[in-house]
């Protein structure tokens, strides 16, 4: 009933003014209480340091995700957690421990290196107790937030805090229009290249003015509904100015001409005078895992693929004829196989 009421709050005109970025789902998922819930049911408080870096084994290293948990912990658990970070690949995962004996010291290989001072500003600002922990994950924030919300999980999983007995959603905006790619060392699209960017294109031009860091600043209008961890919707408000779809590419590094030539279809048809709109899909097949019970989505799909790609049940994908290649201009060279 949560999820189809929330799908026919959008519906029935949640979304208003087009050009108000989205201001009506954010004020819907506040008088709910569910703004930005933590994606395993508010179990853990989620704590950023934004200022200031630790010096680990004389190494800086800049504190990403700090996970609380305010039950009593051992170093047994500890240790375990750390063995479980390294089986995700991970170098480990560091901790401090505040205990009877240590007081705001901590305890912990952590604790010892950052020296007391530090382990007691930590407690301060993350407003912990004797008998909580506090895990980190450290390093660049774009490759570790990940593996911090994984190891989010992990703890609750680890000590059953998780409330399996309830649906909790959570409206998700404030997406980033922008981010950076390391590969190719520009400025590339976040997720939907062709959303509204918040504030049209005098966003984008002031932006572009001030530089990379306001670029990456920007953000979209964009949305998720997530229920229980899992996105069951998603949506987003469509850049349907032909001439601000155009300045967005550009900061990508694209010309116009390039915007036409690859998006023809969709710059013309907006020449014509495109209205503002948006909308989401649901994920239905999601849905019917999280009522279900089921783990993972193959469970209940109709047709669902192994690890290998392949759909059992309709033998698919199967060799393809000699003429069906010929139509397609394509021709097959056998590998060389190496006599040995």
């Amino acid at each position: 009933t949560s999820i189809i009421g929330s799908l026919q709050l959008i519906n029935s005109g949640v979304l208003g003014d087009i050009t108000q970025d989205v201001a009506e789902l954010t004020a819907v998922a506040e008088r709910n209480g569910q703004r930005l819930l933590d994606l395993i049911n508010d179990i853990l408080d989620v704590e950023k340091i934004e200022s200031g870096k630790l010096t680990l084994f004389a190494e800086p290293m800049a504190l990403d995700e700090l996970l609380q948990e305010s039950m009593q912990l051992n170093r047994a658990f500890a240790d375990r957690m750390n063995s479980w970070a390294q089986g995700e690949g991970q170098p480990g995962l560091g901790y401090v421990m505040w205990r009877e004996e240590e007081g705001a010291a901590g305890a912990g290989p952590i604790a010892k290196n950052i020296g007391a001072e530090r382990a007691a500003a930590i407690q301060k600002q993350l407003g912990l107790k004797v008998g909580d922990a506090a895990f980190f994950t450290a390093g660049d924030p774009a490759k570790f937030y990940k593996f911090a919300g994984l190891a989010r999980d992990r703890v609750g999983q680890e000590l059953k805090l998780l409330k399996e007995d309830q649906f909790v959603l959570a409206w998700i905006v404030d997406f980033p229009f922008y981010e950076w790619n390391e590969e190719d060392k520009k400025i590339d699209f976040s997720h939907n290249p062709f959303s509204m960017p918040k504030g049209g294109q005098a966003a984008l031009e002031a932006a572009e003015k001030l530089g990379r860091d306001a670029l990456l600043a920007l953000k979209a209008n964009q949305y998720d509904i997530v229920c229980n961890g899992y996105e069951i919707a998603s949506g987003s408000v469509r850049n349907h100015l032909p001439e601000t779809m155009v300045k967005a590419f550009e900061i990508t590094g694209l010309s116009r001409q390039d915007v036409e030539s690859r998006f023809g279809g969709l710059y013309r048809a907006f020449q014509y005078g495109a209205p503002p709109h948006g909308g989401m899909a649901a994920g239905i097949e999601r849905v019917v895992m999280l009522l279900t019970g089921c783990k993972t989505v193959r469970e209940v799909a109709l047709f669902p693929m192994n690890q290998q790609a392949s759909d059992l049940l309709m033998s698919a994908p199967s060799e393809a004829s000699p003429k069906q290649l010929r139509e397609l201009s394509i021709r097959v060279v056998a590998p060389d196989v190496k006599k040995v």
